[in-house]
């Protein structure tokens, strides 16, 4: 897992300097051709209306499967993605507006929980495609992707954590960045590639990540074990067949 670990902190190096800026770091890929670039777009077709969360699945099944870096099943992190989506959903009052409420659909297409070790550093990341879809004819907005890159929880105590803990700090991330740019297109405002960049110049322990799910910016352990509903055996279990 060590060998592991340090090619994917060199893979990674590029962004490694971006996410010490802050304890989490977000951005977003939204191509030119999206129409949710345009202002005029978003207020005639955004402005005002209700926004709830769709469905939370995987872009690729393989994900689905433990690994070293992602030691529970996929379907255990989408649980805890959902929990935080309607969490930060109903922090922002993105159920408030016009009716019916456009539904947001969110595919997660990559992952990295870990922890490391004294002699490696690794950038956690969750990168998922935001989707916005018309409940009345059913079709959806080119997907934009939300990134979601987190180190602080590495540095500040986690350096001991089996990865199945870590994931304490990226879903909120997400949640809190999907829940904003939906707040975005509620107040008539086009989205960019940045942003999300203010919040990413700032550490996750800022305000504007409390009071989402838990009173600071992380889920608690007993927060983890309710959402899967895994006992701390069978999360500790999990992580020991992966070898995290």
């Amino acid at each position: 897992m060590k060998k592991q670990n340090r090619k994917f902190g060199a893979t990674l190096g590029t962004i490694t300097a971006v996410a010490m800026l802050s304890g989490c770091a977000a951005n977003m890929n939204i191509p030119g051709s999206n129409p949710l670039r345009q202002t005029s777009y978003v207020q005639q077709n955004y402005k005002g209306h209700a926004f709830e969360v769709g469905s939370v699945t995987l872009a690729n099944p393989k994900m689905d499967k433990p690994a070293w870096d992602h030691p529970l099943p996929g379907k255990y992190y989408l649980k805890l993605i959902r929990a935080e989506l309607l969490a930060a959903f109903q922090h922002y009052h993105l159920g408030d507006g016009t009716k019916p409420a456009y539904k947001v659909n969110v595919a997660v297409k990559d992952w990295h929980f870990t922890s490391g070790g004294f002699d490696t550093w690794t950038v956690g990341h969750l990168y998922a495609d935001t989707s916005v879809e018309n409940p009345q004819t059913g079709q959806s907005t080119p997907p934009f992707q939300v990134k979601v890159w987190d180190a602080g929880g590495y540095r500040w105590a986690y350096w001991s954590a089996p990865s199945w803990d870590y994931c304490r700090r990226l879903p909120v991330g997400l949640g809190v960045f999907v829940a904003k740019d939906m707040k975005r297109l509620q107040e008539g405002k086009s989205l960019d590639d940045f942003s999300n960049s203010y919040d990413g110049l700032w550490n996750a322990d800022m305000d504007q990540f409390r009071g989402v799910i838990t009173p600071g910016n992380s889920l608690s352990q007993q927060q983890i074990e309710q959402i899967t509903g895994l006992s701390k055996e069978q999360l500790e279990d999990y992580a020991k067949k992966a070898g995290s």
